[in-house]
């Protein structure tokens, strides 16, 4: 059976953007002010209108579930996946993104990664994957 041609893509600093969010804690207090990056907007608008599909994989702390899928829904629709960090899991970046990469390539087709993280774009470039790093 045929895999489903999917593009994986990271969220803040790719997708969704605010000067504000320099350190961790500034990200968490200044969250929900963060807007689209019309290039990556559009970019993943136009492979969604071309049958690819997106998921999301991004360390965003699973307690923003909620308001991260509505800001996700508010620049691609409805059609996406999103994996997130665990509540409780204070892993690096890549290694959380790393456990889901491992899963996803089983099953899908993955086109490419979007990423503003070195260690993640190495991290993925590491598993075989076309990689494009955002800055």
């Amino acid at each position: 059976m045929k895999k489903k041609q999917v593009v994986i893509c990271d969220i803040d600093g790719v997708l969704i953007e605010n000067p504000l969010w320099d350190t961790l804690e500034n990200f968490y207090e200044n969250i929900m002010d963060g807007w689209s990056n019309l290039w990556c907007e559009k970019l993943l608008n136009g492979l969604i209108s071309q049958g690819v599909y997106i998921i999301f994989v991004t360390a965003r702390n699973y307690r923003f579930h909620s308001f991260t899928k509505l800001q996700l829904r508010n620049c691609v629709g409805d059609k996406f996946d999103l994996y997130m960090r665990d509540k409780d899991d204070l892993r690096p970046d890549w290694q959380v993104k790393k456990d889901y990469l491992v899963e996803l390539k089983e099953k899908y087709n993955i086109l490419f990664c979007i990423d503003d993280n070195i260690d993640n774009c190495n991290m993925y470039k590491d598993l075989g994957l076309v990689t494009l790093q955002v800055k």
